[in-house]
């Protein structure tokens, strides 16, 4: 049985994104749904960046993560193995709105020479998927997608876990048609 993991990065950021080539994950928010598309499980885990340890008011304004949240947390190579270790044994697909989180993962297992499991090349990027599902000719931002299929954004955005969620109600979309 394959599961379907939905995940979203938040990462430093700045206004203007001037260190934008710099930029770290800070939390991993994830949904696991089984093959019947049910919700089975949720995770969320902050991250302490080593770039840029201290956090720009614009990404506290941006994400509402604060510093003690980062402070207090692991570096990115633990917090990446308890996810794919909550990821399971299971096969599965991820899928992220955009490839944005998957070049976000790669660069951070890259930067902390981690090796990238193999696993996590098995990647969707759910926006374009759900541009072709909807015969759209532009992609649209996931408050859209969600304002299209009449679901209301649940929760904080840019919140790694939040996001995560609202992004699962619009693969569950996706995969039903």
């Amino acid at each position: 049985m394959v599961h379907h993991i939905v995940v979203d990065i938040e990462a430093t950021c700045w206004k203007g994104w001037e260190n934008a080539a710099e930029m770290e994950t800070i939390e991993i928010g994830a949904v696991k749904l089984n093959a019947a598309l049910e919700v089975v499980g949720e995770f969320s885990i902050f991250v302490r960046p080593v770039i840029h340890p201290v956090l720009s008011e614009f990404c506290v304004k941006f994400t509402s993560i604060t510093q003690s949240d980062v402070a207090a947390a692991d570096l990115f190579p633990v917090a990446f193995n308890a996810f794919f270790e909550w990821i399971g044994p299971e096969p599965f697909i991820w899928y992220s709105w955009s490839d944005y989180d998957r070049k976000r993962i790669m660069d951070d297992l890259t930067f902390h020479k981690q090796s990238i499991p193999p696993e996590m090349l098995n990647h969707k990027d759910l926006k374009m998927l759900y541009a072709e599902t909807e015969n759209l000719k532009v992609r649209v931002g996931m408050r859209r997608a969600l304002k299209n299929l009449n679901i209301t954004y649940q929760g904080r955005q840019h919140r790694g876990i939040d996001d995560a969620k609202n992004t699962a109600e619009i693969l569950k979309h996706v995969l039903a048609k």
